[in-house]
């Protein structure tokens, strides 16, 4: 968040004076993101923390990041001229909150926090490229609407986080502390503030050139904000007690939850199966059973399911919310690797529909095995085809490089004719041409 934060911070002030009031603001923000992040008590940064810095660099500087850099740089005209502006008591503060969580959580000796760096000394590449590679920050080009979302979307997380759980660290200080109280309203303004700069003042350090062809590339584009995803979640219907269960039991396994297909993708493969009058389905990774409920919510008469997956544990879930759903006997669920189970599949292509979302290295084997098997006009649908949106970068790695290699894989199958949807981390729908 705070990269987002200094992004910002450098997108107002870019017009000089003209944006320092809104600079100002945003030290707020970052210095309620330090609030925020040093709310842990002092064990805990002792444990978990630091000793990953120590392990790092011994004198690790949050100067090295070279989106800081900028602002320092940004800053100095400025504040040089109008000592005493809104912003620059909005730095002196954001200063006197990195001292004050340094000495709350390291009380005795030195810290990272209030010691490290070389003063005066600008950064090396050595020591930015360092920074980048312990907060796992991977530089490549963005736009806007990009940048909005993923900023949004974090900026949604902290707050609920803070509604769950309020900070209530104490720092000694009767500015601090009031400004504590406040951390709510700053992130709540930090949305209001990010689509305005993203919206009106360029688009945060693109040239004239990139700006032009962004906006020829995106005037369809709408921005993705928690509140559209709200809407359409909506728009997508009610949901069955079953299902509301089954997202609950879900989100109750932690970070797993991301696996499971959000409810509008679920009447979308629903609407899917059941246009096609689809009576044979394909899926492979089960998870916890959400899209194959889709699925078979839009089978045809005496139609049948067949998924695969690895897991006991999901599945057993699954299970339990099939039955309740009165599916059970229309899913057949198959546990172990997905190619054997595809493998020994019948040859003839009588599948009318295949749903991909299991492990990406995976993707192309698991087309291939499924393609020759579908039936002509029959539908292919494969999730997470944008990875996070990572599948853009020619330099992806891991899944993401997996993913992209798919997606090429696919456009130059002419068996099918497909298109790639922005639906939740991206779906392909291919159908089978011969």
């Amino acid at each position: 968040m705070s990269f987002g934060v200094w992004r910002l911070i450098c997108g107002s002030l870019s017009g000089a004076l003209a944006g320092a009031d809104l600079a100002a603001e945003l030290f707020d923000v970052y210095s309620a993101l330090l609030l925020y992040s040093g709310s842990c008590t002092s064990q805990v940064y002792a444990d978990a923390i630091r000793p990953r810095m120590m392990s790092c660099h011994s004198a690790f500087s949050g100067t090295w990041s070279r989106d800081y850099e900028l602002v320092r740089t940004l800053l100095g005209p400025p504040l040089s001229r109008n000592r005493g502006t809104r912003l620059a008591v909005a730095v002196q503060f954001n200063r006197l909150v990195h001292m004050s969580v340094a000495k709350r959580l390291v009380p005795t000796g030195n810290s990272l926090l209030r010691d490290s760096g070389k003063a005066g000394v600008p950064p090396t590449d050595d020591e930015r490229a360092l920074f980048d590679l312990f907060f796992s920050t991977r530089r490549v080009s963005t736009c806007s609407v990009d940048f909005r979302t993923q900023m949004i979307e974090r900026t949604d997380l902290i707050l609920s986080d803070l509604a769950a759980q309020p900070v209530t660290t104490r720092h000694g200080r009767a500015d601090l502390d009031r400004f504590q109280m406040g951390l709510r309203g700053k992130f709540e303004r930090l949305v209001s503030i990010t689509r305005q700069l993203t919206h009106e003042e360029g688009l945060c350090g693109m040239t004239e050139q990139e700006q032009a062809v962004f906006t020829a590339d995106a005037m369809k584009a709408v921005p993705v904000s928690p509140e559209l995803i709200d809407y359409v979640q909506q728009q997508a219907g009610p949901l069955s007690p079953t299902q509301r269960w089954l997202i609950d039991r879900t989100r109750a396994l932690g970070q797993a939850f991301e696996m499971q297909i959000p409810p509008e993708q679920g009447q979308f493969l629903t609407l899917l199966a059941r246009s096609i009058g689809a009576s044979r389905i394909v899926e492979v990774g089960t998870f916890t059973g959400y899209s194959t409920l889709a699925l078979a919510a839009g089978l045809g008469p005496e139609g049948q399911v067949l998924t695969c997956d690895l897991s006991d544990e999901w599945t057993a879930v699954a299970q339990e919310a099939w039955r309740e759903a009165g599916v059970a006997d229309r899913i057949e669920l198959k546990l172990g690797r997905a190619a054997d189970t595809l493998r020994a599949l019948p040859t003839e292509p009588t599948i009318d529909l295949a749903f991909i979302d299991a492990d990406k290295v995976g993707y192309v084997e698991y087309w291939e095995l499924l393609v020759p098997r579908i039936r002509p006009g029959g539908l292919l649908l494969v999730d997470n085809v944008l990875y996070y949106g990572d599948a853009v970068s020619p330099d992806a790695v891991g899944n993401a490089r997996a993913i992209r290699e798919f997606n090429a894989h696919v456009l130059a199958d002419d068996r099918v004719e497909s298109v790639l949807l922005t639906i939740a981390d991206g779906l392909t729908v291919a159908r089978k041409k011969f």
